[in-house]
């Protein structure tokens, strides 16, 4: 069980923690027994760890967090897996409430909750609140959703969520900056690790090893509801095409109804609220599988919507990862390097790979990139990327005095695709850009100075490009063969 010791690494836990449920609301419970006399440190988070799990049935802490007296923040379940907090409120896999449980019993007559365990925990929940765009309302005893009088008496509710609502922001560290973010991301791969994640259900339980295992070799898996989330935000293409098969199929319905019934809510909230729609329309790397690309869209989704902005992801499956591998595998093969030589084997892997055709492997993902945004690049079927600008423009057309701003972010091979993708939708639509990001751009010079720049200043009017350094790029692997990064093979 992992501890925290420091509130700004849970902050920034918090911040990166790839949440694959959305938090509903934040539940407050205390232990009871340890009490603050009783409580002896790690021996008492065991005792107390055994004690839920018999009488409970849990496969590990009911809570997600435990916050100790002295103010230290002990790890619980998966931050991915429903609690055990109280019968019919605990959730699912997709959406619940995130539990905390303060050591202490504070039940009249016992323990006052002292300022370093309550500093602690107010500043946790307000940093998931913040996460989930919560109100302080969505705060929850325990108390409150059953007959116990947990977490006590001595904890008024009133005064507890007054206490919240005016919290100040702890001020932002002074040294230490990449020690926290290190023991943040260390702490991620802790957490995901230690509850296997019932899959479905809507209170939570074991998982038997059999599905365990099954989980652990396939990876985090999408459950129907998830995959129903992504429906108003994502666009499935194959070949430049909307994709038919697979985990997620996009028809020209599925994009109509995205415009004319999501996108059209999110304006009359957007509205209400007098700010304008912002729309992104986010592009992954030519390495990304459709199940992790629907993955990153599910995990992003939360986030973007609380910067209150609409995302739109092209999920276009390149198929360059499985071919780039295979390529790389035979490349390795017929090298014939020992394992002891490798710093000899880049060269060799970089023209045995343009020998057995890298450079077309790499064509053909740019084909893609451009025929989803052309009108018909097979015979009878429609680009998916030109199909969603045609209905963009009906949008804008019906919505004309509308306060929308269009943004658009691209990551690796995915500026290519925005290459193809954001000249036809100025062009068709007439629209600004108001940004467009690049991360990592694996595009050719050429290609940006023919496609982009031109644009920039009138039809995008904010460029930002965000590259990594040569150390970082010789850094990078390939499958662990090419010892460097994909660039650098592609270059």
């Amino acid at each position: 069980m992992p501890t925290i010791t420091n509130i700004h690494v849970f902050e920034q836990l918090v911040r990166v923690f790839p949440f694959l449920r959305t938090i509903t609301s934040v539940h407050v419970h205390h232990s009871y027994t340890p009490d603050y006399q009783s409580f002896n440190g790690k021996e008492s988070m065991a005792q107390l760890q055994n004690v839920q799990m018999r009488s409970l049935g849990t496969d590990t802490f009911a809570q997600h967090i435990t916050i100790d007296p002295q103010g230290l923040i002990w790890t619980g379940r998966n931050w991915n897996a429903p609690p055990h907090s109280a019968s019919g409120h605990n959730g699912n896999t997709s959406a619940g409430p995130f539990m905390i449980t303060l050591i202490g019993n504070f039940s009249s007559g016992n323990d006052v909750l002292n300022a370093e365990q309550k500093n602690t925990c107010l500043h946790a929940i307000k940093a998931l609140l913040t996460r989930a765009n919560l109100p302080a309302e969505h705060v929850r005893f325990h108390s409150q959703l059953d007959n116990s009088d947990c977490p006590g008496d001595n904890i008024n509710y009133e005064s507890f969520i007054t206490d919240l609502q005016t919290l100040e922001s702890l001020p932002e560290p002074q040294a230490g900056v990449e020690e926290i973010q290190l023991e943040a991301f260390s702490l991620v791969q802790q957490l995901q690790a230690s509850t296997p994640v019932v899959s479905q259900g809507s209170e939570g339980g074991r998982m038997s090893n059999a599905h365990h295992e099954e989980f652990v070799r396939s990876g985090s898996e999408l459950s129907a509801e998830q995959l129903s989330a992504l429906r108003p935000h994502v666009i499935n293409l194959r070949q430049g095409v909307f994709s038919n098969e697979g985990l997620f199929q996009t028809t020209q319905e599925d994009v109509d109804a995205l415009f004319q019934e999501h996108l059209f809510n999110a304006l009359t909230k957007a509205e209400e609220d007098g700010r304008p729609l912002r729309i992104v329309f986010y592009a992954h790397g030519g390495l990304v599988s459709e199940k992790n690309g629907l993955l990153r869209a599910y995990h992003d989704l939360a986030w973007w919507k609380s910067n209150h902005v609409y995302p739109i992801y092209f999920v276009w499956e390149t198929g360059i990862w499985t071919i780039l591998s295979q390529l790389l595998r035979s490349a390795e093969q017929r090298a014939l390097v020992p394992r002891d030589a490798w710093d000899l084997l880049d060269p060799i892997l970089e023209a045995t790979a343009r020998a057995l055709g890298g450079q077309h492997i790499w064509s053909a993902m740019k084909q893609n990139a451009a025929a989803a945004s052309q009108a018909s690049p097979f015979e009878n079927q429609v680009g998916g990327a030109y199909y969603t600008i045609t209905q963009l423009k009906a949008f804008l057309k019906t919505h004309k005095k509308a306060n929308l701003e269009v943004h658009a972010l691209g990551h690796s091979a995915g500026s290519n695709f925005h290459g193809f993708f954001l000249p036809e939708l100025i062009k068709q639509t007439g629209v600004s850009v108001s940004s467009l990001h690049l991360l990592a751009p694996a595009m050719q010079l050429s290609h940006f100075k023919t496609q982009l720049l031109p644009l920039l200043g009138d039809g995008i009017k904010q460029l930002s490009i965000f590259t990594m350094n040569k150390d970082l790029e010789r850094a990078d692997h390939c499958v662990h063969v090419y010892h460097k990064s994909l660039l650098y093979l592609i270059y």
